[in-house]
């Protein structure tokens, strides 16, 4: 399965490859899904990179983010995942920015997944709605952050949520 998604954010491609590249350990401040994230040490990082990649704690487990490619001088890397589900035979996301104006940034997902034949197969049209959906969010809540410097609406309704989950856990 492939598809492409595309936002165009108003502000300058330098400061947008910041958030998505360089800080690319910091998702969690931005991405409604991601509920924590760090770098990932045991990784090298490529030439260009502030981190290898990243462990994000999201609401199906830990998921890690491994640069498969980077390249700061094209604006352009692709990612990698382990902590999939295991009907998900492999999965990459390619992200290229480029300058559209003196203050504007296309942002464009390549994504690419390849599923088992059982049950992959089968849940591959769901997975796809759902996926794309999740990119979506994830491209309008970069633009977001990217032209306000302020978390999206759903990214901070994820955090109370988060919170509250976190507290009723602690009063078990």
């Amino acid at each position: 399965m492939d598809f492409r998604k595309s936002v165009i954010i108003d502000a300058p491609l330098d400061k947008v490859w910041k958030i998505a590249a360089q800080d690319f350990h910091k998702v969690e401040l931005w991405a409604s899904t991601v509920h924590s994230s760090k770098a990932n040490e045991a990784l090298s990082v490529p030439e260009g990179a502030e981190v290898g990649g990243r462990i994000c704690a999201t609401g199906m487990g830990d998921l890690k983010e491994t640069f498969a490619h980077f390249d700061a001088d094209d604006c352009r890397f692709t990612i990698s995942f382990e902590g999939l589900p295991p009907f998900i035979r492999n999965a990459q996301n390619a992200w290229s920015l480029r300058a559209v104006g003196p203050d504007r940034t296309e942002v464009t997902n390549d994504v690419t997944m390849d599923f088992n034949t059982f049950p992959g197969r089968l849940l591959q049209p769901l997975m796809r709605g759902r996926l794309e959906r999740n990119i979506d969010n994830l491209l309008e809540e970069l633009q977001h952050f990217a032209e306000t410097d302020t978390a999206h609406p759903r990214k901070a309704e994820a955090q109370k949520k988060v919170a509250a989950k976190s507290q009723s856990s602690v009063a078990s």
